[in-house]
């Protein structure tokens, strides 16, 4: 089997350690998509490419790329790629019609199931990442493979055409390899063939003629067997606190109940200003100089003043004594564009009406932006971040 990894930054030793598993042979090349003497793609019965390598190559370049690739997929071979990072690079080359939908960065994913490719993506969950998500596929398609947490498809397989298209991953070359290993195999049988396993049991006497240096080896591997065990740890406990503050990001974009509202939790107690969810109210402060009741609302737009009605009737209802209780809204308008195009249009992030009657009840209208802002300063060791929020939202300080 011949492969070809196109413009991309995978270790072909890693590859060709597992062609040679292959009882037919494999070769495995590499080569740039700039360079004057590319390989014609016919030659290979399967190419690896990163996608994100062709959004800065010229037209003409990805055209005559895209040529090849679909040509090369008509005649039944293997597309492995990983997804771009951007919205620029088209894709309608690729069969099935993959749609980019979002520029959309984060680490948190969820594996979808699929007969083939689950069990393999399960080994390298914990270093999947995204930039980019995709709309949904329409039927007969493709196969959405890995998606956000909010359900849009990361990475996927196009079946009938051969293109599996795989999630950003830390070590791209080790899942490739097992993906060659493993499941390359039952797509291509005609192409390739992995040697069959021994299944006979070797006879009790064996045992009874030792290799010398086995021994030596065994304790060895165990010694680094337990030392992976306690890096792997550790890794994890790391992963897990990256997840925790790359979360932070979604203060910039997220919105809703069960995305927004839980980094702004996180957030404002980070700064010193801990939060509960007492429904119907989105957010509690009953610390020093509260009770404070928050609002928080993620939009395409401005924030309009039905938020501010809303919490208007919370503190009427509350059985807190209402001449007691202070308000806030935290809002992220026009999620969807970058912060330094915000507003849009002149478009205030907050409506007029909202801005009056906040005015009117004394309550702080506050950008997640802005805390997003607060949250880098503290985290990048600010004394004065924790401070300038209480201010923001109207809290003594701790110290008084």
């Amino acid at each position: 089997m011949q492969v070809l990894i196109l413009n991309s930054s995978l270790n072909e030793s890693a590859l060709s350690d597992c062609a040679v598993e292959c009882r037919d042979g494999a070769f495995v090349a590499k080569n740039d998509l700039w360079m004057p003497n590319m390989p014609n793609l016919h030659e290979f019965d399967a190419i690896i490419i990163d996608l994100g390598t062709l959004e800065n190559r010229s037209e003409a370049t990805e055209e005559r790329v895209t040529r090849q690739l679909t040509e090369m997929m008509n005649g039944g071979g293997l597309i492995v790629c990983f997804p771009p990072k951007t919205r620029r690079l088209a894709l309608g080359w690729l069969p099935g019609n993959f749609q980019p939908r979002e520029v959309n960065a984060g680490r948190r994913i969820k594996l979808l199931e699929h007969p083939l490719l689950k069990d393999l993506l399960e080994r390298f969950a914990g270093e999947m990442r995204y930039d980019l998500d995709f709309a949904h596929p329409a039927a007969n398609t493709w196969t959405p493979i890995a998606s956000t947490m909010a359900g849009w498809p990361i990475a996927g397989v196009a079946e009938s055409n051969h293109v599996i298209m795989l999630p950003r991953v830390r070590r791209p070359e080790r899942l490739v390899a097992d993906l060659f290993r493993q499941v390359v195999p039952q797509i291509m049988p005609d192409r390739i063939t992995v040697k069959e396993p021994l299944t006979e049991e070797p006879p009790p006497w064996v045992g009874e003629f030792p290799v010398p240096g086995t021994e030596e080896l065994e304790q060895e591997i165990d010694a680094i067997d337990q030392k992976l065990s306690t890096l792997e740890e550790k890794r994890q406990r790391k992963a897990e606190e990256l997840e925790r503050l790359a979360d932070f990001q979604g203060l910039l974009w997220y919105k809703g109940k069960h995305h927004l509202e839980p980094v702004v939790q996180h957030a404002l107690e980070l700064l010193g200003v801990p939060c509960q969810n007492e429904e119907p109210r989105d957010l509690v402060y009953r610390g020093k100089g509260g009770p404070l009741y928050i609002e928080i609302e993620g939009s395409n737009g401005s924030i309009d003043v039905d938020k501010g009605r809303q919490l208007l009737g919370y503190i009427a209802d509350s059985e807190d004594d209402p001449s007691t209780i202070k308000g806030a809204i935290i809002g992220n308008p026009f999620r969807q564009h970058h912060p330094k195009d915000r507003p849009l249009n002149n478009r205030p992030p907050f409506s007029p009406q909202l801005q009056r009657l906040a005015e009117k009840q004394g309550w702080p209208l506050v950008k997640t932006v802005d805390l997003f802002d607060l949250v880098s300063r503290h985290l990048c060791a600010d004394k004065r971040a924790a401070p300038a929020l209480r201010t923001r939202l109207g809290l003594p300080s701790r110290s008084r």
